[in-house]
């Protein structure tokens, strides 16, 4: 008899720990979630803005601790902007090339990478481009012998 009153009296301690930890827990976590919903999204404005390895990865781990509910909107930019930055180093570098080797092979390829830029997230990259390779045109194209 005793033992069934310890187990009940520990059982009901369990409970009461338990449900009000979870308790707590719910009352203060909305404004902890609210707070990271917050960071994390001011975190992928700086992305988008610094583009930057490290500003990238902030808002990346930041988004990892929101909801799925509140993550694909945020997972979608970040995607987009990395996505972004990989195209943007490939159309400079034909640019480079271009500049460097001015043949219309290599001034069709970078124009071409370069009219794929996101226009939204590189807009002032993608001017910065298409004024090199305006550039290049302007100072005509190496002629490469047959053999």
């Amino acid at each position: 008899m005793k033992k069934n009153i310890y187990i009940i009296s520990l059982i009901v301690i369990v409970g009461l720990l338990i449900g009000g930890t979870t308790y707590y827990y719910l009352q203060i976590s909305p404004i902890n979630y609210n707070q990271t919903k917050h960071q994390a999204q001011k975190s992928l404005q700086t992305a988008m803005i610094m583009r930057t390895d490290v500003s990238i990865k902030e808002a990346d781990n930041l988004i990892d601790k929101l909801s799925t509910k509140d993550r694909p909107p945020m997972e979608t930019k970040l995607s987009e902007l990395k996505t972004s930055i990989k195209m943007l180093t490939k159309a400079s570098n034909l640019v480079t090339l271009a500049e460097n080797v001015r043949t219309e092979s290599n001034y069709l390829k970078a124009q071409t990478t370069v009219a794929k830029l996101n226009p939204t997230i590189l807009s002032q990259d993608k001017i910065v481009l298409e004024t090199r390779l305006s550039n290049v045109k302007k100072r005509g194209f190496y002629q490469i012998p047959n053999d």
